[in-house]
């Protein structure tokens, strides 16, 4: 369990000038969430985008298909509307990653994009809101769980979903284009 604490000024200490590439070990690692006193309390330290100095990059880049297993909970993203994505999932074969209590804000594009052939992806009580283009952009992505979830105020659609996802007591509003998108591949 790796713990990042929140501080009283999360902008200066989690605003990283690149993007955080995590290539993972394929074992269950957790990143979450914690109190300036590192109990983990429901707390969520924000990580900003605003420092990133290529702005097509996301704040954290899942980039290997070693980063199987892994959790994140109680954090925030947060673009600042300088970067296209929070994250983004550019690795084939990045299987049973979950966020937990996660928010995913302010992009410039998707909050999320995840574009490789990636399955098995948790998103449990996580926010979508107020991106430039997609809250949640499962795009060539199968076999994933979204459950308890807010997408609000995304520019297009709140959620993209393609193959086999299972949606289920989520809330989609003020999206532009549409609140849910489910392809024709077997979402419920």
């Amino acid at each position: 369990e790796v713990r990042i604490c929140a501080t009283s000024n999360d902008r200066s200490y989690y605003s990283p000038t690149t993007k955080i590439e995590y290539v993972g070990n394929g074992k269950n690692v957790v990143f979450i969430g914690a109190n300036t006193s590192g109990a983990v309390d429901g707390t969520r330290p924000t990580m900003y985008g605003t420092d990133i100095v290529i702005t097509s990059d996301p704040i954290l880049s899942i980039n290997h298909s070693n980063a199987d297993y892994t959790t994140w909970a109680n954090l925030i993203f947060d673009c600042d509307d300088t970067n296209a994505n929070c994250l983004v999932n550019d690795a084939a074969s990045s299987h049973s990653i979950h966020f937990i209590n996660c928010r995913f804000t302010q992009a410039t594009g998707d909050g999320v994009y995840s574009q490789n052939i990636s399955g098995y992806w948790n998103y449990i009580n996580c926010e979508f809101d107020n991106n430039g283009a997609m809250g949640l952009n499962f795009d060539h992505t199968g076999f994933n769980i979204t459950h308890n979830c807010l997408f609000r105020n995304n520019v297009t659609n709140g959620m993209l979903g393609e193959s086999h996802h299972r949606i289920s007591n989520s809330i989609f509003y003020d999206n532009g284009t549409s609140g849910l998108d489910i392809g024709t591949s077997g979402s419920v």
